[in-house]
């Protein structure tokens, strides 16, 4: 029986007719109250737009369960399309930690041309290898960096390493990632800013870098401290290849660009007229603070004076008023850092080159 006394409908029960056959839609008129004449039996009459809406939805009904089902039942996503933090195996005693925004999936709902980035989008996105400083490790600088992360998040990908080599500051500390091996003095390592002799420089540390950097193609380096230093040794020994045709054969090319923060002119000497032979060539951020004890401006500024006379243009030097740490994301910092990035995100920095 249908409610109110409606009349039965057709016996076909599409998904149109199953909406319209609702109380709420198909009703009888209500009974007159007494005393009035009794008016003929009408049923509510449903707007033509309502209608269409209805059919509208009926025929959406069967691709609309389709993608609700697709939706749930699909796989799920890999380590490389929906990373948080991943931490993967590279060369022996050695981690890479990546980071990047977790990637908004597209609906089924939606057409993926409306959410998916176009190609020239997708190649726009910068992806940067970061390198920490000495008694620190990938985990320690990716927290340290977390409002830089942030500041970027739209524009760039972070790769973190952990250094080949352990150190340690006392006997009783616990050891941590370096750079370099110190030759150490008495009982203790000397701070690498501060050590007068590297070991394992050109057996270790170049190697390791150039096969990160094979592995993960990034666009750029961002490194902290001995990480800095380590980045111009690094971009030294590309650049003497680059010069003699050796890149190609290593299939290892230099980064687009770097932004090293707190880096100092190494003091062994060895190593130092290496950087300074090797004079890099690449669009560079350095960073240091007028009030770094660690590492003073002047070593800053001697690292910098290493790179290439044809590339001044490209070369600039942040000071702020702090010692010796990444800046908070926010001030002028911020502003020179995103300036310095959008060169390569927009490509005006490949074109300069």
């Amino acid at each position: 029986m249908h409610r109110d006394g409606a009349r039965p409908g057709p016996s076909w029960t599409s998904p149109a007719h199953t909406l319209l056959s609702h109380p709420r839609i198909h009703a009888s008129a209500p009974s007159p109250p007494p005393g009035r004449p009794c008016m003929p039996e009408r049923k509510a009459v449903v707007p033509f737009c309502f209608l269409s809406a209805s059919l509208a939805i009926s025929s959406a009904l069967p691709p609309l369960a389709s993608a609700v089902r697709a939706f749930f039942v699909s796989p799920a996503p890999t380590a490389s399309s929906s990373p948080s933090v991943i931490v993967s195996s590279v060369p022996p005693d050695s981690r890479i930690c990546m980071s990047a925004a977790f990637p908004v999936a597209s609906s089924p709902l939606t057409p993926a041309s409306s959410t998916a980035p176009s190609p020239d989008q997708r190649s726009r996105r910068l992806k940067i290898l970061c390198l920490h400083g000495y008694l620190q490790s990938a985990s320690i600088f990716r927290g340290k960096l977390g409002s830089l992360r942030k500041g970027l998040k739209s524009k760039a990908d972070f790769v973190f390493l952990d250094a080949p080599f352990l150190a340690q500051a006392r006997p009783s500390e616990d050891l941590l990632n370096a750079w370099t091996d110190q030759t150490p003095e008495g009982s203790l390592q000397p701070r690498p800013s501060k050590a007068l002799h590297y070991t394992g420089v050109a057996e270790t540390t170049i190697p390791f870098l150039k096969q990160a950097l094979a592995e993960h193609a990034p666009d750029g380096l961002l490194a902290f401290s001995q990480g800095a230093t380590a980045a111009a040794i690094l971009l030294a020994a590309l650049q003497r290849d680059e010069r003699e045709g050796k890149g190609q054969k290593e299939g290892v090319s230099l980064p687009k660009f770097a932004i090293l923060v707190g880096g100092f002119f190494p003091r062994d000497e060895a190593v130092g007229q290496g950087v300074k032979e090797g004079a890099p060539r690449l669009p560079t951020m350095f960073v240091g603070g007028a009030a770094d004890q660690l590492v003073p401006l002047t070593r800053t500024r001697e690292l910098m004076a290493c790179w290439d006379e044809a590339e001044k243009g490209w070369i600039t030097l942040h000071e702020h008023g702090g010692g010796h740490f990444v800046p908070t994301w926010k001030g002028e910092f911020k502003e020179d850092v995103v300036r310095f990035v959008d060169r390569f995100t927009s490509g005006e920095g490949i074109k300069g080159r």
